[in-house]
């Protein structure tokens, strides 16, 4: 199947379900009219999962391009660290096929610009150094494996962005799984398969069933293009852990809560930004009775020990010796790839252009004000999921990040209030409108693309706010609890 083809294909499926979601609303109170429609989201579920794989195209699922940053990278950080993939790909390359020689240009990692790779990069030859002699030539026999399945534009990429944590598990796994071993690849692609699973049977204990039908559709419906979660390496952790953390949150678990929402941030950074809806909630309550509930402690306990504890583990180098010059280095790349504009990236920075700059903070500071009142009186199991809102106002990650809009079905999986509905409707419209755009246009990568879904994002998070800043009746003629 084409990839307008898929888009459109997701169009119509948004649209089933978005008819689905208000038939439950109306008919959900009936025992038998509940139990048809939840078994109604069944095939949602299936077809989601193949819009998202795109199972019938003839493409290899497995994540080459990816597996090949976050494999290569993670194995031999020591003698590579954050800036020095490319440069040493093309030592080996220079020494064997010389597959690179028609490249006209790669990304040097230190700046994130283009540059000559003729040029620039002879003097990189000191590189080979940092290697044993049998690490580079197990290095070299690595990269040929990739090149098997790559093409050399790879070396365009923005490079290998991984968190101290992750980059010391990764290491753990790659150097205890060589490529020669066929079984590797498959092996390092189950891994997100796991977490996965798990990461479903949680929301199942602590959302229902429905939450998780409703989840795995708003996952697989995401109208961007999500090749980098797809057949990669380790990916999904972030994203695990941080549904988890809503999982446990919702069980009264809230040490367990706190650290697992730790180890997202400590893996990918940004999910931070979840702890909006609690942090705001406990301010309120301690401007009232000027105390912190003990919910919040045991969450800040375990988040706080928890990220010391992560920020220590990804300070040890292979010999286990704290080094924390891995943190510098990791937050010298960060800063430098959040500096460089991306057509792949979504949120504020990209939504107000350059020249109006001076606006971004103050539309940032109302949003966060928004919020902050909204949260006030937020339900117990909406203060991590909606936090999401805060999301494009502090970061602009690449735009596939943003499939994590599919937590919000652990929000509003309560398909009986009408808020909930309302919300889970204009997520389906956001897509809706997002896939069109994007078929219009036959364009996926492009500025236009990025501005769109940004723009969307926004108008979704206002959205929320307007919606739950109202008290609403419900069918019941009582106010809405949120």
């Amino acid at each position: 199947m084409e990839i307008d083809q898929v888009f459109f294909f997701k169009i119509v499926l948004s649209l089933i379900v978005l008819g689905l979601v208000w038939a439950y609303y109306f008919f959900g109170k009936r025992r038998l009219a509940r139990w048809i429609l939840i078994a109604a989201f069944v095939p949602s579920v299936f077809f989601s999962a193949w819009g998202f794989y795109n199972f019938d195209s003839p493409v290899d699922k497995t994540g080459y391009w990816d597996l090949y940053h976050y494999y290569l990278n993670a194995k031999y950080f020591e003698e590579l660290g954050y800036f020095n993939l490319y440069q040493a790909s093309i030592i080996t390359d220079q020494e064997g096929e010389n597959r690179f020689k028609k490249l006209d240009k790669i990304r040097d990692l230190k700046t994130q610009q283009h540059t000559g790779y003729f040029l620039e990069f002879h003097e990189y030859k000191k590189l080979k150094n940092n290697f044993s002699p049998e690490r580079w030539e197990a290095f070299q026999n690595d990269v040929d494996f990739f090149f098997q399945h790559l093409s050399p534009k790879v070396l365009t990429d923005r490079g290998y962005n991984a968190t101290p944590p992750w980059n010391k598990t990764g290491s753990l796994i790659t150097n205890a799984l060589p490529l020669e071993n066929p079984s590797t690849i498959p092996i390092l692609i189950s891994l997100d398969c796991i977490l996965f699973a798990g990461m479903v049977l949680l929301i199942f204990h602590a959302f229902g069933l429905l939450g998780v039908f409703l989840f795995l559709i708003l996952w697989g419906l995401s109208p961007l293009v999500m090749s980098p979660l797809q057949g990669g390496f380790l990916r999904l952790g972030w994203i695990a852990a941080l549904v988890a953390s809503c999982g446990f949150f919702k069980l009264k678990q809230y040490t367990t809560s706190g650290a697992l929402l730790a180890c997202a941030t400590m893996l990918q950074v940004f999910p931070i930004v979840f702890l909006g809806g609690l942090v705001f909630q406990e301010i309120w309550n301690f401007c009232k009775t000027k105390k912190v509930s003990p919910r919040a402690r045991k969450f800040l306990l375990g988040f706080l020990i928890t990220a010391a504890v992560l920020f220590f583990y990804g300070s040890l180098d292979r010999s286990n010796n704290f080094d924390f010059s891995r943190w510098l280095e990791f937050f010298e790349k960060i800063v430098v790839h959040s500096q460089t504009s991306s057509n792949q990236r979504s949120g504020l920075a990209y939504l107000i252009p350059a020249e109006v700059a001076m606006l971004r903070p103050i539309f940032a500071i109302l949003i966060v004000a928004w919020f902050a009142i909204v949260a006030r009186r937020l339900s117990h199991d909406k203060l991590i999921p909606i936090s999401f809102v805060l999301l494009p106002v502090f970061v602009a990650p690449a735009s596939y990040y943003f499939s994590v809009i599919a937590i919000f079905a652990l929000a509003f999986a309560d398909l009986s209030k009408r808020k909930n509905v309302i919300c889970i409707s204009l997520i389906l419209l956001a897509f809706i409108l997002q896939a069109f755009k994007t078929i219009q246009e036959n364009a996926y990568h492009n500025s236009n693309t990025s501005y769109h879904w940004s723009a969307l994002v926004f108008l979704f998070g206002l959205g929320i706010l307007t919606i739950f800043s109202a008290r609403w009746k419900n069918k019941s003629g009582r106010l809405s609890s949120d």
